[in-house]
């Protein structure tokens, strides 16, 4: 089961530009019953924080978890 985190960033010379960025992690813990927003948090506050040192021309506004569904098996 993969994380989506899902950034919401701005441009420093134009705040009002914002772009959604989808990054895909693989959790280190088990979110199989769901990920609520302080476990987003507490597990992703390095992954976003590279991200921005990453892409310098954004700052972060804001970002969220959501889990990948993982596809239904039929038999």
């Amino acid at each position: 089961m993969l994380i989506q985190v899902l950034i919401v960033a701005c441009l420093h010379s134009n705040p009002n530009f914002c772009e959604d960025f989808r990054v895909p992690v693989e959790p280190q813990e088990d979110f199989r019953y769901g990920i609520t927003p302080t476990l987003c948090t507490k597990f992703t506050i390095d992954l976003v924080q590279t991200w921005e040192t990453q892409h310098e021309a954004y700052f972060v506004k804001k970002w969220t978890c959501a889990n990948y569904v993982k596809p239904k098996v039929t038999l």
